[in-house]
């Protein structure tokens, strides 16, 4: 009897000590569970603190470099290139040894041909030097300017609302100017020729400005821009093309050049033509700051133009020092 009662406590405890393992290891389950939630959820916060924290940077460098070339025109009178010292607010503001490492890029918008210009014989010209083939460059030319005005007459090459409603995934007609890069590929023979960011892609969306309405800065604009434009105008682009570029006769060189006079000898061809509607400054700018902490950073996109300038794009009722904000977007590219 004392046997049997020894073996039922025996099994007792055995029973008890498996409870209390199976307790242990449920508990370790939950822990661990709980454990890696809160873990996430702090590293969640931090990220968020982190990003932030990087916004505010990125918002308070933006202001910091409208600030400086809104001094830089007050004290110059005028803006004609990014050479000059507002080209590079870091270095104007004598920022060194920066905690969280940022780069801002300013490009001119201005230095690209406005998508509503009209032109049909710049229009060539411009995809004439983008080595698009004689016998594609009138339906680009006509299905663009058909895109673009507010009737419903189709031109030779275009293409109107019936053609687009006829597609097998129909597309709705803008009559307006295009508002994005993507809106271009929906018109008649810019989808083949854009695709996967193809090398027209890039260097018509070098060339073209969907947000400056405005006269070519020639002070900025590329050598292709700079050609395209003296083609339609019979005019040679040679003089002007080498004094931007310096004497080392290499444009993005420490020592290019700008013309800050419309009388200025090497202007003189092109001064000479009431008619030829150019630019020796910039008015709308893409402002582009990335901030960087670790692995992390934060990138703001900002248009923007001037006060006083000719822009007749919509913008913010708030601006900044000399400038409006047309559009303004975060970690995407515009």
């Amino acid at each position: 009897m004392k046997f049997c009662s020894r073996n039922k406590i025996r099994k007792k405890r055995g029973s008890i000590l498996i409870f209390v393992l199976a307790l242990v290891a449920l508990m370790s389950i939950i822990i661990t569970k709980f454990l890696r939630v809160t873990v996430d959820e702090i590293e969640r916060k931090n990220l968020q603190n982190m990003e932030s924290s990087l916004k505010m940077e990125c918002y308070s460098y933006l202001h910091a470099t409208l600030g400086v070339m809104s001094e830089y025109k007050e004290l110059e009178g005028n803006l004609y290139s990014p050479l000059q010292a507002w080209g590079n607010p870091i270095e104007y503001m004598e920022l060194e040894d920066l905690e969280d490492p940022v780069e801002i890029l300013i490009e001119d918008e201005s230095s690209k041909f406005p998508i509503n210009h009209g032109d049909s014989e710049l229009w060539d010209h411009i995809f004439a030097v983008l080595e698009v083939p004689f016998s594609e460059r009138q339906q680009l030319t006509d299905s663009l300017l058909d895109w673009i005005d507010a009737d419903d007459l189709e031109r030779l090459n275009g293409a109107e609302r019936n053609y687009y409603e006829s597609l097998e995934d129909p597309v709705l007609i803008s009559n307006s100017p295009p508002v994005s890069y993507g809106e271009i590929m929906s018109i008649q023979g810019f989808a083949s020729m854009m695709k996967n960011r193809s090398r027209f892609y890039k260097d018509f969306t070098s060339l073209v400005s969907l947000y400056h309405d405005g006269s070519l800065n020639i002070n900025t604009a590329s050598e292709i821009a700079i050609e395209a434009f003296a083609r339609r105008n019979l005019l040679d682009s040679t003089r002007i093309l080498n004094f931007l570029c310096g004497e080392d006769g290499i444009r993005g060189t420490e020592d290019d050049r700008y013309f800050n006079d419309l009388s200025d000898p090497e202007l003189s061809d092109w001064g000479k033509n009431p008619k030829l509607v150019f630019s020796l400054n910039p008015e709308v700018f893409k402002i582009q700051i990335t901030v960087k902490r670790g692995e992390n950073n934060f990138t703001i996109v900002c248009v923007c133009s001037l006060k006083d300038g000719k822009n007749k794009r919509e913008e913010w009722t708030d601006p900044i020092g000399s400038f409006k904000i047309i559009k303004l977007v975060e970690n995407l590219k515009i």
